[in-house]
């Protein structure tokens, strides 16, 4: 008799939006409660609260490429933590560049006649509570900066997949990473608005640094070594469950799991074995 049809089910093993929430999120609190116990009773000054969580956003983000690949063994996360450390050298650049632009508009506003638009508010200087400030990924900072390279961090890691989600899966398989982004990233600039400079809108130009950042960063990674994409592993999947329905579709129309076909196909005569000729 030939052996029964293979039955191939569902690739298992994926989580999908709202499971991912949950985890990161619960692996969130588990770092609240990691930082609150190390940092209590640590510093001159105030003790440490919930909020000071927030200002290691961007370190958790940086930390996580590297341990989503050293445990699942897929090799694309990296690239995220990749797209962080350019963040925090492009912020940089971004911030002169924006701010010769601002200084070249002022002059050509000035020769028109139009009068200089207000300068901005210089730094003021920032008052140490004993504990980690958020404003530099280490140390403390003396002064407030108009956009916090922290921010940038933030905002490049989470674009960068973001946009990866957006262009290969599509509107619907973001929606989960732009509802932790907005969640994300409001609590830490709440948690470190003392780093801002008042008046400098950081937090938006955060959001604008990010978005130019990492979406250069994907261009050039999806334009080069698309294998590495994150959403790569997702395709990987989709692929395997378009080949399994298709395989269970041939094996539905007759075909076994030798290669021929039931009794009553063309090929293959489905008998019972004869005895061998002496």
């Amino acid at each position: 008799m030939p052996p029964p049809p293979v039955t191939l089910s569902e690739p298992s093993g994926s989580l999908n939006w709202w499971q991912s929430i949950l985890l990161a999120g619960l692996s969130a609190l588990a770092g609240v409660v990691a930082v609150i116990m190390v940092q209590s009773g640590i510093g001159v000054g105030g003790a440490a609260t919930p909020n000071i969580l927030f200002r290691y956003v961007p370190h958790f983000l940086l930390l996580f490429g590297l341990l989503a690949d050293g445990f699942t063994y897929q090799g694309v996360y990296w690239t995220g933590t990749a797209a962080g450390l350019t963040g925090a050298v492009s912020g940089k650049v971004l911030d002169a560049t924006f701010g010769g632009l601002m200084k070249m508009f002022s002059w050509l506003s000035a020769k028109a006649g139009r009068g200089p638009p207000p300068a901005p508010a210089p730094p003021t200087p920032i008052v140490p509570d004993g504990n980690y400030d958020g404003c530099q990924v280490s140390g403390v900072s003396a002064n407030t900066v108009a956009v916090p390279p922290t921010l940038t961090i933030t905002a490049t890691v989470l674009w960068y997949f973001i946009i990866d989600l957006i262009d290969n899966v599509g509107w619907t398989g973001a929606l989960g990473s732009m509802v932790a982004f907005l969640a994300l990233y409001t609590a830490q600039a709440t948690s470190i608005s003392k780093c801002i400079t008042p008046g400098s809108n950081g937090a938006i130009w955060g959001i604008v640094y990010g978005l130019l950042t990492g979406g250069a960063y994907y261009a050039i990674v999806k334009s080069t070594y698309p294998r590495f994409l994150p959403s790569s592993v997702l395709t990987v999947v989709a692929n395997a469950s378009t080949s399994a329905s298709s395989a269970t579709a041939t094996l539905a129309a007759g075909e076994t799991q030798s290669g021929g076909l039931r009794a009553g196909g063309a090929s293959g005569n489905g008998k019972a074995p004869t005895s061998c000729s002496k």
